[in-house]
């Protein structure tokens, strides 16, 4: 028969102390977790407290979930300074500081991940102000400007390779870091040259007689 795992031992702490303690259990259980699989017990046995702790410092358990993901969500504009004069060089920075946040905070990106899909219009909010955030600091980072459609739209979809990529090496191990640095670097670079050149095609316009039977 499987044992529970042993309680932490309960230690006394200052305040702050005490919330950065739960605050940083939490994150590590909603990475490894869903939301609703996640208890304020849970998170209290994993804090070294007990649950009656938990709700002094936070007044439920959804206002905890919102500051541990909104510590993460205020990570990419602060990611550091990016380096190099080419696009590709200025690229190849940005992602390995980014990448490398992510790296140490797996569990808060892991659980972001999950929370893009929640109803709740606060946990919505916070997400879509750090993907604003995030959008500029990519767009920056190849010259474009992100108040021009055309880029932005560059931007946007190109959010669903980043979410694909990490989601396959952090969540199923698929790839490695290296695979996501060098497969996010050359495909940003390419769309940031692109959406710079501008159009490469030029469509045929639709005529009257499209649609007709031949």
């Amino acid at each position: 028969m499987s044992r529970a795992a042993p309680a932490r031992r309960r230690v006394r702490l200052e305040s702050d102390d005490r919330q950065e303690q739960i605050i940083a259990a939490a994150r590590t259980l909603f990475g490894e977790r869903s939301y609703e699989e996640v208890s304020t017990s849970d998170i209290a046995h994993a804090a070294g407290t007990t649950r009656t702790n938990v709700l002094y410092h936070f007044a439920s358990k959804r206002q905890l979930f919102l500051v541990a993901l909104g510590r993460f969500a205020t990570v990419p504009p602060q990611i550091g300074y990016i380096r190099g004069d080419t696009v590709a060089e200025r690229v190849d920075s940005l992602f390995e500081h980014w990448l490398g946040s992510i790296e140490r905070n797996r569990e808060a990106y892991v659980a972001m991940l999950r929370a893009r899909t929640s109803s709740d219009a606060e946990v919505a909010g916070l997400l879509a102000g750090s993907m604003r955030a995030w959008e500029r600091q990519l767009t920056t980072a190849v010259g474009l400007n992100p108040d021009d459609p055309v880029h932005l739209v560059t931007v946007q979809c190109y959010q669903a390779l980043i979410t694909a990529a990490t989601e396959a090496w952090l969540e199923r191990g698929f790839i490695t870091r290296e695979h996501v640095h060098a497969m996010l670097t050359d495909a940003f670079a390419a769309l940031g040259e692109s959406a710079t050149s501008g159009p490469r095609r030029i469509l045929r316009q639709p005529t009257a007689d499209d649609g007709r039977d031949s």
